[in-house]
Protein backbone atom coordinates (compact mmCIF):
# COMPACT_ATOMS: atom_id res chain seq x y z
CA UNK A 1 0.00 0.00 0.00
CA UNK A 2 1.35 3.43 -0.99
CA UNK A 3 0.35 6.48 1.05
CA UNK A 4 1.66 9.96 0.29
CA UNK A 5 1.62 12.90 2.68
CA UNK A 6 0.94 16.30 1.13
CA UNK A 7 2.91 19.48 1.68
CA UNK A 8 0.34 20.85 4.11
CA UNK A 9 2.02 18.58 6.64
CA UNK A 10 5.36 19.83 7.92
CA UNK A 11 8.41 17.94 6.75
CA UNK A 12 9.05 17.19 10.44
CA UNK A 13 5.65 15.54 10.85
CA UNK A 14 6.21 13.64 7.60
CA UNK A 15 9.65 12.46 8.78
CA UNK A 16 8.23 11.37 12.15
CA UNK A 17 5.46 9.34 10.51
CA UNK A 18 7.84 7.78 7.99
CA UNK A 19 10.35 6.90 10.72
CA UNK A 20 7.70 5.30 12.90
CA UNK A 21 6.22 3.34 10.00
CA UNK A 22 9.51 2.46 8.26
CA UNK A 23 9.57 -1.25 9.13
CA UNK A 24 5.97 -2.01 8.14
CA UNK A 25 6.06 -4.51 5.31
CA UNK A 26 3.72 -3.78 2.43
CA UNK A 27 3.48 -0.11 3.38
CA UNK A 28 5.26 2.75 1.63
CA UNK A 29 4.88 6.20 3.17
CA UNK A 30 6.26 9.16 1.20
CA UNK A 31 6.07 12.96 1.27
CA UNK A 32 5.07 14.92 -1.83
CA UNK A 33 8.07 17.25 -1.62
CA UNK A 34 10.41 14.27 -2.03
CA UNK A 35 9.10 13.98 -5.61
CA UNK A 36 7.83 17.44 -6.58
CA UNK A 37 9.08 21.00 -6.03
CA UNK A 38 7.37 23.26 -3.47
CA UNK A 39 4.11 24.73 -4.65
CA UNK A 40 3.32 22.02 -7.22
CA UNK A 41 -0.43 22.21 -7.77
CA UNK A 42 -2.48 19.38 -6.31
CA UNK A 43 -3.95 18.05 -9.58
CA UNK A 44 -0.44 17.56 -11.05
CA UNK A 45 1.10 15.56 -8.24
CA UNK A 46 -2.11 13.66 -7.49
CA UNK A 47 -2.28 12.47 -11.10
CA UNK A 48 1.39 11.43 -11.02
CA UNK A 49 0.99 9.56 -7.71
CA UNK A 50 -2.12 7.74 -8.95
CA UNK A 51 -0.20 6.72 -12.10
CA UNK A 52 2.59 5.33 -9.88
CA UNK A 53 0.09 3.01 -8.21
CA UNK A 54 -0.60 5.17 -5.16
CA UNK A 55 -3.48 4.25 -2.89
CA UNK A 56 -4.09 7.07 -0.44
CA UNK A 57 -3.25 10.64 0.50
CA UNK A 58 -2.89 12.02 4.01
CA UNK A 59 -3.32 15.79 3.92
CA UNK A 60 -2.69 18.49 6.47
CA UNK A 61 -5.25 20.82 4.89
CA UNK A 62 -7.94 21.15 7.55
CA UNK A 63 -9.71 23.80 5.44
CA UNK A 64 -10.12 21.62 2.35
CA UNK A 65 -13.82 22.49 2.07
CA UNK A 66 -12.86 26.13 1.56
CA UNK A 67 -10.53 24.97 -1.25
CA UNK A 68 -13.14 22.84 -2.99
CA UNK A 69 -11.42 22.77 -6.43
CA UNK A 70 -8.57 20.93 -4.68
CA UNK A 71 -11.07 18.59 -2.98
CA UNK A 72 -12.51 17.77 -6.39
CA UNK A 73 -8.98 17.04 -7.67
CA UNK A 74 -8.49 14.62 -4.76
CA UNK A 75 -11.78 12.87 -5.55
CA UNK A 76 -11.16 12.68 -9.29
CA UNK A 77 -7.66 11.24 -8.77
CA UNK A 78 -9.20 7.97 -7.59
CA UNK A 79 -7.00 8.05 -4.48
CA UNK A 80 -8.47 7.67 -1.00
CA UNK A 81 -7.90 10.93 0.88
CA UNK A 82 -7.79 11.76 4.58
CA UNK A 83 -8.03 15.28 5.96
CA UNK A 84 -7.46 16.47 9.54
CA UNK A 85 -10.02 18.09 11.84
CA UNK A 86 -10.53 21.86 11.75
CA UNK A 87 -8.49 22.47 14.92
CA UNK A 88 -5.51 20.45 13.61
CA UNK A 89 -3.29 23.52 13.15
CA UNK A 90 -3.60 24.31 16.87
CA UNK A 91 -1.80 21.06 17.74
CA UNK A 92 1.53 22.07 16.16
CA UNK A 93 4.20 19.49 15.25
CA UNK A 94 4.25 16.91 18.05
CA UNK A 95 0.48 17.01 18.51
CA UNK A 96 -0.16 16.65 14.79
CA UNK A 97 2.21 13.69 14.49
CA UNK A 98 0.66 12.11 17.59
CA UNK A 99 -2.92 12.44 16.31
CA UNK A 100 -2.04 10.98 12.91
CA UNK A 101 -0.09 8.09 14.46
CA UNK A 102 -2.96 7.37 16.83
CA UNK A 103 -5.36 7.18 13.87
CA UNK A 104 -2.95 5.31 11.58
CA UNK A 105 -4.52 1.82 11.95
CA UNK A 106 -7.94 3.30 11.08
CA UNK A 107 -6.47 5.17 8.09
CA UNK A 108 -4.97 1.95 6.72
CA UNK A 109 -8.15 -0.05 7.31
CA UNK A 110 -10.41 2.64 5.81
CA UNK A 111 -8.13 2.80 2.75
CA UNK A 112 -8.76 -0.90 2.21
CA UNK A 113 -12.54 -0.52 2.58
CA UNK A 114 -13.09 2.70 0.60
CA UNK A 115 -14.12 3.26 -2.99
CA UNK A 116 -11.86 5.10 -5.43
CA UNK A 117 -11.97 8.84 -4.77
CA UNK A 118 -13.48 8.67 -1.29
CA UNK A 119 -12.46 11.51 1.03
CA UNK A 120 -12.59 11.33 4.83
CA UNK A 121 -12.15 13.76 7.71
CA UNK A 122 -10.36 12.49 10.80
CA UNK A 123 -12.15 13.67 13.96
CA UNK A 124 -10.39 15.49 16.79
CA UNK A 125 -10.46 12.66 19.27
CA UNK A 126 -7.73 10.45 20.68
CA UNK A 127 -9.89 7.32 20.53
CA UNK A 128 -9.71 5.93 16.97
CA UNK A 129 -12.95 4.48 15.67
CA UNK A 130 -13.47 3.73 11.97
CA UNK A 131 -17.14 4.69 12.23
CA UNK A 132 -16.25 8.23 13.37
CA UNK A 133 -14.57 9.24 10.10
CA UNK A 134 -16.70 11.83 8.31
CA UNK A 135 -17.19 11.44 4.55
CA UNK A 136 -16.47 14.61 2.61
CA UNK A 137 -18.74 15.13 -0.37
CA UNK A 138 -18.16 16.78 -3.71
CA UNK A 139 -19.45 20.34 -3.22
CA UNK A 140 -20.76 20.43 -6.78
CA UNK A 141 -23.41 17.93 -5.71
CA UNK A 142 -25.14 20.58 -3.64
CA UNK A 143 -27.13 21.34 -6.75
CA UNK A 144 -30.56 20.79 -8.22
CA UNK A 145 -29.42 17.42 -9.63
CA UNK A 146 -28.45 16.16 -6.17
CA UNK A 147 -31.70 17.35 -4.71
CA UNK A 148 -33.66 15.65 -7.49
CA UNK A 149 -31.77 12.39 -6.98
CA UNK A 150 -32.97 12.43 -3.36
CA UNK A 151 -36.54 13.47 -4.26
CA UNK A 152 -36.19 16.92 -2.71
CA UNK A 153 -38.43 19.48 -4.36
CA UNK A 154 -36.65 22.45 -5.93
CA UNK A 155 -38.21 25.75 -6.82
CA UNK A 156 -38.31 26.85 -10.43
CA UNK A 157 -38.20 30.52 -11.34
CA UNK A 158 -40.60 31.39 -14.14
CA UNK A 159 -40.44 34.53 -16.17
CA UNK A 160 -43.71 36.03 -17.31
CA UNK A 161 -44.31 38.37 -20.18
CA UNK A 162 -45.41 41.81 -19.25
CA UNK A 163 -49.05 42.51 -20.16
Amino acid sequence: MKIRLDENLSYRVAKALRAFLADRSGLEVTWVRDFHPPGTDDPSWLKAFAAEGGNAILSGDARILQHWPNLIAYMESGLISFFPPSSFDDLKGFGQASLLLRWWPVIVEKTKLSQAGDCWRIPMTWTPDITRLERLRDPRLGTKELKESHDIATATVHTFRAT
